[in-house]
């Protein structure tokens, strides 16, 4: 890639977080979610056991991601927007999309995972894999929902169209992050945990191939 596209990606990575900045009240309801969501399971479990925790985890992850994801491309229709994306290529514009997106889920992570060290409890055992575990998550997930919101945004931003998308994929994502924490949380023996992260890089890898191969005709539609 040139300087150019490089540059061209970091001005749009720019756009993305004015956006943010400027919707504030979409960072305030993320948040209160997560915060608030915490809360609500620390009180009603009285004890949570280190899988019941693993499980949890994730699928507020997974829920707070759909909430936090679903508007990828759904902002990106003003005259604005359009006339940025005139003067960049489809694969700036996906990649672009991909960091933030991914960078956006790890800050999300991260602020998960202190509410539940606080209001619940704290049963991670290795922090190493836990938090491999977060980013390797975080990257899958984003890359999974940013490729289905384009195409969601492609046919009418159907919220069904999405869900019905996005289950299918993140599956295997989840199932092999719950393997990685769960080891983080010694709840599960590491003898398989390399295997993990490699076959869960080589699904993000062939993700990212894929949306990379898709994403410039489905911005041409």
């Amino acid at each position: 890639m040139s300087v150019k596209a490089f540059a061209n990606i970091w001005f749009l990575i720019q756009k993305d977080l004015n956006i943010e900045l400027r919707q504030r009240y979409i960072l305030t309801s993320i948040l209160l979610y997560v915060v608030s969501t915490v809360f609500i399971i620390s009180k009603i479990l009285q004890t949570v056991s280190p899988m019941l925790w693993n499980a949890i985890f994730w699928v507020v992850f997974i829920f707070t991601a759909v909430s936090a994801m679903m508007k990828s491309f759904t902002q990106e229709m003003s005259d604005r927007s359009l006339y940025y994306y005139y003067l960049v290529g489809p694969i700036e514009i996906i990649l672009a999309k991909f960091i933030y997106n991914f960078f956006s889920l790890m800050a999300m992570g991260l602020l998960l995972s202190v509410s539940f060290i606080i209001f619940i409890n704290n049963p991670i055992d290795n922090y190493f894999y836990f938090f491999l575990g977060v980013t390797l998550g975080a990257l899958g997930i984003g890359v999974i929902f940013t490729l289905v919101s384009s195409i969601a945004s492609s046919g009418g931003n159907s919220a069904t169209l999405m869900s019905v998308l996005a289950i299918p994929l993140v599956l295997p994502v989840i199932l092999f992050n719950l393997q990685i924490t769960g080891t983080a949380l010694n709840i599960l023996q590491d003898t398989a945990i390399v295997n993990n992260i490699s076959l869960l890089l080589a699904i993000i890898g062939i993700l990212i191939g894929v949306s990379l191969f898709l994403f410039p005709q489905i911005w041409r539609t």
